[in-house]
């Protein structure tokens, strides 16, 4: 989504125009297509959000215990996917969920009474976003990854100190740790805003919101060897840049 006064600019958003601003401007303003994009990368990380997703419809429309309303879930996915998708990435996918599932039983359901956010859209301060799972009671937020290493980078970094912004400013509550939920391995990172290298961060996503409302979208890579990685790159060709 480009970036207006009404609705803000995304932390993917940001990443991009740190990866290239003009990459950037090819997609959000110039609206081009990628060419030679394979989505297939990104089919676990969106069918572990819809199993997700459903799952938290049965777990709270009905007070079962887990291994039912994972089956609930399970039967409610097959009428959505049919068979023409990768049997391999649902599998994994439902991995995931099992891995939540066994996480929240754990950690939430017997101490925690109330029902958490989930998928809850934002939009405060110019920017905007989808957090996956927030529970207020105990003020946890978390966003679900699929990768198979449970490692902070830098665009995770970033993810996290945009949803501080987000949250802070929609409740109105201070956000002192962000937890990412890697849901394949089943293991959790932990970002703590109030170290340097986190601030540090955050005044690299200020400066990056600021050159995009100025649209300064110069072809500037962030690293030699962005352009062979760039879904964006025949468009630079075409144009001439």
């Amino acid at each position: 989504m480009v970036w207006n006064k009404h609705t803000g600019i995304s932390q993917s958003a940001i990443s991009l125009y740190r990866f290239c601003p003009y990459a950037y401007y090819l997609k959000y303003k110039k609206r081009c297509t990628p060419m030679f994009w394979d989505m297939s990368a990104m089919d676990t990380g969106r069918y572990a959000h819809d199993a997700i997703d459903k799952y938290y419809k049965f777990h709270y429309d009905a007070e079962e215990s887990r291994d039912y309303i994972l089956a609930n879930t399970y039967e409610e996915l097959k009428k959505i996917w049919d068979t023409s998708l990768d049997i391999e990435n649902f599998k994994k996918a439902y991995q995931c969920l099992e891995n939540h599932a066994d996480w929240e039983y754990r950690n939430i359901t017997d101490g925690l009474q109330t029902k958490p956010l989930t998928e809850l859209k934002l939009s405060q301060k110019g920017y905007f976003g989808y957090l996956d799972y927030v529970h207020l009671q105990n003020w946890k937020p978390v966003d679900f990854k699929t990768g198979k290493h449970a490692n902070l980078s830098y665009n995770y970094r970033l993810q996290a100190y945009v949803y501080k912004v987000l949250l802070e400013a929609e409740f109105g509550k201070p956000v002192n740790h962000f937890y990412f939920y890697f849901l394949h391995p089943n293991e959790w990172r932990t970002v703590s805003f109030g170290k340097d290298k986190q601030i540090k961060v955050g005044e690299d996503v200020e400066n990056y919101k600021l050159r995009i409302e100025d649209e300064d979208f110069e072809h500037e890579p962030r690293l030699p060897n962005n352009c062979k990685n760039c879904e964006y790159k025949y468009y630079c060709k075409i144009l001439g840049v």
